[in-house]
């Protein structure tokens, strides 16, 4: 009934949104549909209406339903609107409920205190470094931290090489 959650973190300009739009390709075959919802462009909780009606229409065509949240932290105000869909898949506006069910929702975000909070909120233990408003929704995170390493250092050259051949 809960949604399965997956947080993925990185620098800006690491390959966010393309990995999870070449994972949702990849698994097209498989009955899993992608929505994709850029939270730095939400205003308010109406915003968020569309994405949510068009993971409830892929359910509809029986499609597992990727819920692809991306720069979820651009605007901290927002965690406490996300927690109720995180946890138990339910967003209310007034008197309209949606509901997700059985859905795959990816959190992506660069914020650098990101890995503080998901610490926090493994260990229980508060944090100073990390936002506690961040901690209480990583820990609503039930499938997994994904991490892209920065690719900066001179000591990652094969790395960059490989991922520009990948992407020519």
């Amino acid at each position: 009934k809960r949604p399965l959650n997956i947080i993925l973190h990185a620098e800006p300009g690491s390959g966010k949104s393309h990995f999870v739009e070449c994972l949702a390709r990849a698994m097209s075959e498989d009955q899993v549909g992608e929505v994709t919802f850029n939270m730095s462009s939400m205003r308010g909780i109406e915003d968020l209406m569309q994405p949510l009606d068009a993971v409830r229409n892929l359910k509809v065509r029986d499609k597992l339903p990727l819920l692809f949240l991306d720069e979820f932290d651009t605007d901290d105000t927002k965690y406490a609107l996300l927690q109720p869909l995180l946890w138990d898949g339910k967003l209310s506006t007034g008197e309209r409920v949606l509901r997700t069910g059985k859905t795959v929702i990816i959190l992506a975000g660069s914020k650098s205190d990101i890995g503080n909070a998901i610490q926090s909120a493994k260990s229980m233990k508060e944090n100073l470094d990390a936002d506690g408003k961040m901690i209480d929704l990583v820990s609503r995170i039930n499938g997994g931290e994904l991490a892209i390493p920065s690719l900066d250092t001179s000591r990652r050259t094969a790395d960059k090489i490989c991922v520009a051949i990948s992407l020519l």
